[in-house]
């Protein structure tokens, strides 16, 4: 389960109020080990949103994709 960015920042500003991890955790319901990553990650980029995550890389390009619409089009039948 995803933490939301206002709960991330909740995390935050407990931790800068100088609560301990075990606190925080005890308080929110969330466990000891995301909110000591949580915390990690805003003392190491000073941010609290997580990187986007890329995905599976495509296998065909842009101009392959609407060749392949195309051809459904004209022959519904052959996809």
């Amino acid at each position: 389960m995803a933490i939301s960015i206002e709960k991330r920042k909740q995390i935050i500003g407990l931790h800068l109020a100088k609560l301990s991890s075990w606190k925080i955790s005890s308080e929110l319901s969330i466990s000891q080990s995301t909110i000591s990553r949580i915390i990690r990650l805003f003392e190491e980029t000073g941010r609290t949103k997580t990187k986007s995550r890329t995905g599976r890389p495509k296998l065909t390009s842009v101009r392959e994709d609407r060749r392949i619409e195309r051809e459904c089009r004209l022959d519904p039948s052959s996809s």
